[in-house]
């Protein structure tokens, strides 16, 4: 069965209250994907996103709990 057909599958099963809760998901993935085509990362973003992999990579980042601690927050 191919995917499309899957999800029409689990759409049409999918008890009746929980109805506008899926509808509200496929919406925002619709939104994004909308707006993932109406704007392409610049070279400086996507060298931006690159760097901060490999700094995650190099283990150069700090959790949250410590950020915090360290702002007070």
């Amino acid at each position: 069965m191919d995917l499309r057909k899957h999800l029409h599958q689990l759409l049409e099963e999918l008890p009746e209250p929980e109805l506008p809760a899926a509808q509200r998901f496929l919406e925002y993935l619709q939104t994004v994907q909308d707006d993932v085509d109406r704007e392409p990362l610049s070279e400086e973003a996507l060298a931006a996103a690159n760097d901060g992999v490999e700094a995650i990579q190099r283990g150069d980042y700090v959790t949250l709990d410590e950020y915090r601690r360290t702002r007070g927050v």
